[in-house]
């Protein structure tokens, strides 16, 4: 009776082994299927245009790339390009996913001081019920240090998904153009946090929920360096406590 089942089981195996190790394979060598002269989209510096394939490269071992020309352009802006830059290919569509995740989520992560923000009395109390620093972050949309912030910094993956999870995240930006209420409002927060709304922007100041103490700081680029700021925060509040 045990020989019996014993064969049983490797009748079973034998018969579904093939199509277990097809759809292994197919997984695995999941790839593009862009042929020689197709048409497609390229992005170049954020803006897709129109080209077409006209050599495919497989002969590397982390992927095929790929040889186009640009519509309208002459061969001197020919170049080899990587699938991701393709509209369509299975790595843009990843990468695209991606963007739109981050983008959504950064919509989320900050608490912005506005019209109708909380007090600062509230932001601390939320803030220590999460258990998080206060990222208190003074900027401006017409500073120049401020747009490279923003776009070397907050808006990546690892400030987005790590600081977040770390910080509680309040931007205060000091807009020109927000109407003469609610800009006093951005004013008054800051005064009342003890940072004031003069100095420096952009600038990022650690704040310690419980007591409102400022524990780090620091300006323009280094403003994104959201990880030495929580371990200078840290070290200063041991040696206060």
């Amino acid at each position: 009776m045990k020989n019996f089942f014993f064969k049983l089981v490797l009748l079973t195996a034998a018969f579904y082994l093939p199509f277990i190790l097809e759809g292994t394979e197919n997984q695995n060598t999941k790839k593009d299927a862009f042929k020689k002269s197709d048409k497609v989209e390229v992005s170049w510096e954020g803006t897709y245009y129109k080209a077409k394939i006209t050599e495919i490269d497989n002969s590397r071992t982390n992927g095929d790339i790929y040889k186009i020309s640009y519509d309208g352009y002459g061969s001197e802006s020919d170049e080899w390009v990587a699938p991701e830059r393709i509209k369509g290919s299975i790595t843009n569509v990843q990468k695209t996913k991606e963007a739109d995740r981050l983008k959504t989520k950064i919509e989320t992560i900050w608490t912005i001081i506005g019209a109708d923000s909380p007090t600062w009395n509230e932001i601390k109390q939320k803030a220590g019920k999460e258990n998080k620093p206060i990222y208190l972050l003074r900027t401006a949309p017409n500073c120049p240090p401020c747009r490279r912030l923003e776009l070397n910094t907050l808006s990546k993956k690892d400030f987005i998904d790590g600081a977040s999870e770390k910080l509680f995240l309040v931007k205060a930006d000091l807009n020109p153009n927000l109407p003469p209420e609610e800009l006093t409002k951005i004013r008054r927060f800051l005064d009342e946090t003890g940072v004031g709304h003069h100095g420096a922007i952009p600038e990022a100041y650690i704040i310690n929920p419980k007591n409102g103490r400022v524990m780090a700081s620091a300006r323009s680029s280094s403003a994104g360096r959201w990880r030495d700021l929580l371990q200078d925060y840290k070290r200063n509040d041991q040696a206060q406590n």
